[in-house]
């Protein structure tokens, strides 16, 4: 996999930007998040994101662009992912299968 240099990720999902814009920024959490677009756009816009993909060349990238965002490695369907008991304000799942 390619990795694109920090800055050169695709913009977010229209549908996710209009969501999320609607809700006051909290925390979020993009699952199956790829290379972060949507973590990072989420980040910019105020919320404390947990980012989770199984790439874990993906993962260190966002790691290394933005240390803030809680950035796991984490294979959803080969190993268990527990989730905090916390609420979180909004959770983003886009495009996985």
């Amino acid at each position: 996999m390619d990795i694109p240099p920090i800055g050169e990720v695709k913009a977010p999902a229209p549908a996710v930007v209009r969501a999320a814009s609607l809700l006051r920024p909290g925390r979020a959490l993009d699952l199956a998040c790829g290379m972060g677009r949507h973590a990072i756009w989420l980040h910019k816009q105020g919320w404390s994101v947990t980012a989770v993909d199984r790439n874990r060349e993906a993962i260190e990238w966002i790691r290394g662009g933005y240390p803030s965002i809680d950035a796991q490695v984490a294979d959803l369907e080969q190993e268990p992912f527990a989730l905090e008991g916390e609420a979180w304000g909004l959770v983003v799942c886009w495009l996985y299968f």
